[in-house]
């Protein structure tokens, strides 16, 4: 048929998208050129008018496989003073496929946060894993203190994945509190007196300050 227009479409371009179109003139036929961007199902379809009448093609179903991403949870002691790294790992089920796997990676606030200094925020853009290798680290750096308190966490999010299926995109860090207080109580020797009353003063003593409360 003269004036016949073909186009072709794909129902989640996040995973393929339909780059080319070409037609051979002898038989007629339509040949699309599907690029596959990231792991998951896209369905493709092609449309045909002649500006009359319009008929559509049934669905093909397009099944892009990879690897999937997860990123571990940290859990470790902040320590007394200076700071201390928790390496978290973004990891693959398999290895990246060519291209690599593409990602950002940042940190938000829990109940740690970045106000009271207990970790230093840290936000990264375009990191990759690249084509072959199946992990990356991301280290944040935690604040030590000898402050009484709960464990505190935050969080890792891993965000704007593609090459990859997400599994698991967000990471807890566990800041264990590690200051326990001791307490001693100070001897005292004093005369008695021989009539009324002595006043014997015992100090109790704490290895650290003590925290909001008492």
């Amino acid at each position: 048929m003269s004036g016949l227009a073909i186009t072709f479409a794909s129902d989640n371009t996040s995973v393929a998208t339909v780059d080319a179109v070409s037609i051979n003139p002898g038989t007629g036929i339509a040949t699309a050129t599907v690029f596959a961007h990231n792991p998951g199902t896209a369905h493709i379809a092609a449309s045909g008018t002649d500006g009359i009448t319009t008929v559509h093609s049934t669905q093909a179903t397009l099944i892009v496989s990879g690897p999937s991403l997860t990123i571990n949870d940290v859990s470790a002691n902040e320590g007394n003073s200076g700071p201390t790294t928790f390496t978290f790992t973004v990891g693959l089920s398999s290895p990246a496929p060519n291209g690599g796997v593409t990602f950002n990676i940042a940190t938000h606030d829990g109940t740690a946060t970045t106000a009271n200094n207990d970790y230093v925020a840290r936000s990264l853009t375009g990191q990759t894993i690249a084509a072959g290798q199946s992990t990356y680290t991301f280290d944040v750096s935690v604040s030590g203190d000898m402050t009484i308190e709960s464990n505190e966490t935050f969080l890792v999010n891993v965000t704007n994945v593609s090459g990859a299926r997400v599994s698991d995109a967000q990471a807890l860090g566990t800041i264990v509190n590690d200051d326990t207080p001791s307490l001693s109580v100070s001897d005292i020797s004093a005369n008695e007196g021989n009539s009324g009353t002595s006043t014997f003063t015992v100090t109790i003593r704490s290895t650290l300050a003590a925290p909001a409360g008492g």
